[in-house]
């Protein structure tokens, strides 16, 4: 090889943003499964339970994976007993990795006037 070194600089960048935890599988299953119907991430996603965004800072990755396969009654959420243990666990993995990530709900709109136009 000519240029090792030019080489190793085009490659180290990639490697970086794989170790750093990029999270494919577990991105893939939570747009997949409908995660985003009910929760929301990253700015994105319903309403209806808590942010996904900073659920690491609660809970454990062992709790996280327990509640992916057993779900919730209490808001309902569906277990996902049908997911491997390696999807559960990515899933896991990427949920703890959201420490501290917890973004402020967007400003409410100011509602519109109540006035009567004539």
């Amino acid at each position: 090889m000519k240029h090792p070194i030019f080489i190793l600089l085009l490659i180290l960048p990639a490697l970086a943003l794989t170790a750093a935890g990029d999270f494919p599988m577990a991105r893939r299953l939570i747009n997949t499964q409908g995660c985003k119907a009910c929760h929301k991430l990253e700015g994105f996603g319903g309403d209806f339970a808590r942010p996904l965004d900073g659920v690491g800072d609660t809970l454990s990755e062992t709790q996280l994976e327990q509640k992916l396969k057993t779900g919730n009654t209490t808001p309902y959420m569906p277990g996902h007993q049908h997911l491997t243990q390696e999807e559960r666990t990515s899933l896991a993995q990427f949920l703890k990795s959201l420490r501290g990530q917890e973004k402020k709900r967007p400003a409410q709109r100011p509602a519109s006037s109540s006035r009567k136009r004539s």
